[in-house]
């Protein structure tokens, strides 16, 4: 992969907090063991305008936004079936017309393979691109599904990205397994709840997650004693 800045990060959460314990009159504080999980954003507005917020906190945006040559906006909380939402961030950020624009559907996986992407397009040059990633899982969640009720909070963040930097990407192993799509789903229907067999992720990740680890080290001929610390994006604690 080609190197790379982040030049600035700045998010935004959901304004409301809750709680395993104010969400489930019967639990006992085991919820917030169990998971690692004692806090948990809402939020009254869309994942598009927490995107918007978040950008709006960027201290350097106003002296790059006619810079930028790149947006991509990561979200499965869709606001607009089409124009894509990086089109409206355009205008609304006031960025480039120059720029190329686009959505990436993806959830726990979205900024890593946005960064990816992001890396690539802009090579070893030394332009600027941007990345949202915003959700608000829980519009789409069941009141009484404990099973994903506190796992999902509702925010945005917002990153600037810069070519020919300081950090390098020394390999990269990618795992799609589509057999497991229902594992964790909501159809376009906007009355369907999200849908996640929780024992069936553990499991998988049990199962691959290791597999995955120990390939990318042998692929690239690293010793696994040489890794100072492994960052492992799970919600869970029990999944960790």
């Amino acid at each position: 992969m080609n190197s790379f800045d982040i030049l600035e990060i700045q998010s935004s959460l959901g304004l409301r907090d809750t709680s395993p314990a104010l969400l489930f009159d019967d639990d006992d504080g085991r919820i917030a063991e169990k998971t690692g999980i004692s806090k948990i954003h809402r939020s009254d507005i869309s994942a598009y305008d927490l995107a918007i917020q978040a950008a709006k906190k960027l201290d350097c945006l106003s002296s790059i936004r006619g810079h930028l040559k790149y947006v991509i906006y990561v979200t499965q909380s869709p606001s607009y079936f089409l124009p894509n939402h990086a089109s409206r961030l355009q205008n609304e950020l006031g960025i480039s017309q120059a720029a190329m624009c686009f959505d990436i559907n993806q959830g726990c996986s979205g900024f890593v393979q946005a960064l990816i992407v992001m890396s690539s397009l802009l090579g070893m040059s030394d332009d600027l691109g941007l990345i949202i990633c915003a959700d608000t899982y829980s519009k789409h969640l069941a009141s009484d599904d404990r099973s994903t009720q506190v796992l999902f909070s509702d925010g945005a963040t917002a990153s600037v990205i810069k070519g020919g930097g300081r950090w390098d990407v020394l390999a990269v192993s990618h795992l799609t397994d589509g057999a497991g799509a229902d594992m964790l789903s909501k159809n376009i229907d906007v009355d369907t709840k999200l849908f996640m067999n929780g024992a069936a992720v553990f499991q998988w990740t049990r199962r691959e997650l290791g597999k995955q680890i120990k390939a990318l080290l042998a692929d690239n001929e690293f010793d696994i004693d040489n890794i100072d610390r492994f960052y492992l994006h799970q919600a869970s604690k029990l999944v960790i």
